[in-house]
């Protein structure tokens, strides 16, 4: 694991709204997140995120990784669409590259982390053919790679 001196790229990443603490002070990152939300035409609870930090773009810089839930999209009542998406420090002010990672009944995003080389590891827990909506009781992972125009599951 690399030894890091830049704090302040993280913090500017993953600070912390004062008035909703689960909500980042990035602004681009809210932005593109209640664009998503809007565009599906459903809602998202920010505590219900999962953030990472890494060096994807390999450029000795931290990029942010974050997944979220939309829920109700496209009018599907309580169904939820899960989205990754990734911000490279190397691309300012593009898009950020973006899958999507799961929905209710199949796999949702449990937790997230940086993987070996330029991947991101997005934990689930997944849904078995006799689990009720409400439980899933299995775990899994899906690996994604990062590469400069888009995310790849490996």
């Amino acid at each position: 694991m690399r030894a890091t001196a830049v704090p302040l790229v993280i913090l500017a990443f993953c600070a912390i709204a004062a008035d909703q603490p689960c909500r980042l002070q990035n602004a681009r990152v809210e932005r593109d997140i209640a664009q998503r939300t809007a565009h599906l035409q459903g809602n998202e609870y920010c505590e219900y995120r999962r953030y990472a930090v890494g060096d994807w773009d390999g450029d000795q810089l931290d990029d942010l990784a974050v997944t979220f839930n939309v829920e109700g999209a496209n009018g599907s009542g309580n169904g939820v669409a899960s989205y990754l998406f990734v911000y490279l420090s190397s691309r300012h002010e593009a898009a950020p590259l973006e899958v999507a990672v799961g929905t209710r009944g199949t796999f949702l995003p449990d937790s997230l982390e940086a993987g070996i080389g330029k991947t991101i590891v997005v934990k689930t827990v997944e849904w078995s053919r006799n689990d009720s909506m409400c439980c899933p009781s299995r775990h899994g992972s899906r690996t994604f790679k990062v590469t400069p125009t888009g995310l790849v599951r490996r």
